[in-house]
């Protein structure tokens, strides 16, 4: 995205390089985390929202949330 390329070197990937190796590794869920704090809700909403609508894949992206529980 275009941000992204404003924030190269911080150490963070893109969420299409996040989904990449995440279907290399063949996941069957990946959950985004460690985003920039100065997004809103909304804001992180959308940019996954956009994300789905140009990309198909074949396990849940999600943004993680405080409070989010998961079992393995």
């Amino acid at each position: 995205t275009e941000e992204y390329a404003s924030r190269v070197g911080w150490g963070h990937s893109s969420i299409g390089d996040a989904v990449k190796f995440a279907t290399m590794c063949r996941v069957k869920r990946l959950e985004l985390f460690h985003h920039d704090p100065m997004h809103t809700d909304t804001q992180l909403e959308k940019l996954i929202e956009d994300y789905r609508k140009n990309h198909k894949t074949d396990f849940p992206v999600d943004m993680c949330a405080e409070g989010n529980v998961f079992y393995l």
